[in-house]
């Protein structure tokens, strides 16, 4: 008989192998290309939203996964909800997206903790480059 890891806070059983994704976007073909993606990276999206409290509650409930967050999200401070993720979920990658990628941003990111970022509109081959690597 195999151990199982068991966790509480959701009542399940841990599947290590399955990939888990929460979407936090304000535009909505972005984010349902990105979904679209990341089923097809065998990922389970746990959540798509644009609000910040709905989705970081769901992110403690879940062990790892990928947190695909827009930096451009009006009253958001992504570097905060960053912070936040990886002190209280650090089994999630954080991708940051954002439709104005300065080099500055994407450096202050990356010096954050960022696993990855994106432009937005979403380029299809450098996501799926992007969350391959990250997938790792």
């Amino acid at each position: 008989m195999a151990i199982q890891e068991f966790d509480f806070a959701t009542g399940k059983v841990v599947e290590p192998k399955v990939r888990q994704a929460v979407i936090l976007l304000k535009d909505k073909k972005t984010s349902l290309e990105m979904n679209r993606l990341l089923r097809e990276l065998a990922y389970r999206v746990l959540a798509q939203s644009e609000d910040a409290r709905e989705v970081l509650p769901l992110l403690a409930k879940h062990k790892n996964g990928v947190l695909v967050m827009d930096m451009d999200i009006e009253g958001l401070d992504a570097m905060a909800v960053m912070a936040a993720v990886k002190h209280a979920s650090p089994g999630f990658k954080v991708l940051l997206v954002s439709r104005e990628p300065t080099k500055e941003k994407v450096q202050a990111a990356i010096a954050a903790g960022a696993a990855g970022f994106l432009a937005s509109p979403i380029e299809r081959d450098m996501a799926y480059h992007v969350l391959t690597k990250i997938s790792r």
